[in-house]
Parts: C-alpha cells; sequence; structure tokens
C-alpha cells in the first residue's frame, strides 16, 4: 500500500481588533502552542476580548513545495465569549478555509467589557500557516 505525503503544517496566531492589531507573542515565530497564545493574553486590556480557550485547524494539503499560507477571518465575540459571526475575509488556499472556520469556531474567549460589562466585539484574526513538505 502507497502512503500519501502529508505536509505538515505550523500555525501561527495573532489578533486584531476593528483593524488595529491588539498583541501577539506569536508574530515571528515559526509555530504557536495554543497554551502559550492563551498565555500571551494572560494581562489584556478588559477593553479587548482575550482567548481563553484556543483549537488550532488541522489540514491536509496536496504536496508542494515549502511556502507559507494565509487565512484572515473576521468574527464576533459576543458578550459570552463565543465566535459568532464566522467569516473569511482572505485565505490564500481555499482547502484551508473549511478547517479554520472549525477550529475558531471552538475557541472560547473572555469577552470584551465597557463599564465592568461583557459586549459583542468585531475581531480579525490572521491565521498563517507554514508548509513544510515531508520529504
Amino acid at each position: 500500500m502507497k502512503m500519501k505525503n502529508v505536509n505538515k503544517l505550523a500555525v501561527v496566531f495573532s489578533l486584531a481588533l476593528a483593524g488595529v492589531f491588539v498583541s501577539s507573542a506569536a508574530l515571528g515565530a515559526v509555530a504557536t502552542d495554543p497554551k502559550a497564545y492563551v498565555e500571551s493574553y494572560r494581562a489584556h486590556s478588559p477593553a479587548q476580548p482575550a482567548p481563553v480557550r484556543v483549537v488550532a485547524p488541522v489540514a491536509v494539503l496536496a504536496k508542494q513545495d515549502a511556502r507559507t499560507e494565509s487565512v484572515d477571518v473576521t468574527f464576533v465575540v459576543d458578550a459570552k465569549g463565543e465566535p459568532t459571526d464566522i467569516s473569511v475575509a482572505y485565505a490564500s488556499d481555499d482547502a484551508l478555509v473549511a478547517p479554520v472556520i472549525e477550529a475558531v469556531g471552538r475557541w472560547k474567549f473572555t469577552p470584551a467589557t465597557r463599564d465592568g460589562v461583557p459586549v459583542a466585539t468585531k475581531v480579525l484574526l490572521p491565521v498563517r500557516f507554514t508548509v513544510a513538505s515531508n520529504d
């Protein structure tokens, strides 16, 4: 039986609010450990949602040369900390869209607050994949 070569994906997350970069220890890294990503938001501003549970997307791409791919996702973190209205603003590879949407739908946030009251907030999540072949 012949096995297909599968590309490894390393994921880098960052989080932006209203089109402005918020924070990310992940930028410049090759891969982001979901636990480390969540920890990087421990001292976040209450005016911004902060991830408390992150699920990394899992995707299988056709074998090609090593490269970087990206998917920019927009969504609303509602007052309960749930991502809603998830949509893709940009995808460099359509094969990554469904896995990213599925993963982000499973994230959990501490919602943003205004005057101590949780509020819905629109965010932009750039997800960067570093693809390395298994040769």
